[in-house]
């Protein structure tokens, strides 16, 4: 299933979010086609304190990173227990991470508990245990579900 969307659908979607007052902040990126739209909520709520501000800012670097690339991203309000973002009408939960001891939980846990049907994993430097790890779970059936960039290269690939 292809991610990508047509570049003129693209620029009628961040039309629509413009149009919508539930989102504050609408970017369009002409040269990827890209959209983002940042729901007016989860603005309010990364002034809440430090905490949410920082977390804020790693989410919004991971949703510029899939917006450069591309995607249609709907950076939606904080809520307990559910997928950070909507990627081109798809369900998706954000993680960073710096290891590949938790690649699997994180998956698991977002695909089974956050109701999210894609995970998007950036870490902070791709390694061959990060690659084994990657292997390993798509071997166990986890194809079309990963989404996968590291901090440096910002380059998008998917299991």
């Amino acid at each position: 299933m292809p991610l990508y969307r047509e570049y003129s659908a693209n620029h009628k979607i961040y039309q629509s979010f413009k149009e919508n007052d539930n989102y504050k902040e609408v970017v369009f990126n002409s040269l990827s086609g890209g959209v983002i739209a940042v729901n007016s909520k989860r603005i309010a709520q990364s002034k809440l304190n430090n905490t949410e501000k920082e977390k804020y800012k790693k989410e919004y670097s991971m949703c510029e990173t899939l917006f450069n690339n591309g995607y249609i991203v709907e950076f939606l309000e904080e809520i307990e227990g559910r997928y950070d973002i909507v990627l081109n009408g798809i369900p998706a939960d954000l993680k960073k991470t710096k290891s590949h001891n938790n690649i699997s939980h994180y998956a698991k846990y977002a695909l089974k508990n956050q109701k999210a049907e894609i995970v998007v994993f950036e870490f902070d430097e791709m390694t061959d245990e990060i690659r084994k790890k990657l292997n390993e779970m798509k071997r166990k059936g986890y194809n079309g579900k990963i989404i996968y960039f590291d901090s440096i290269n910002k380059l998008i690939q998917t299991l």
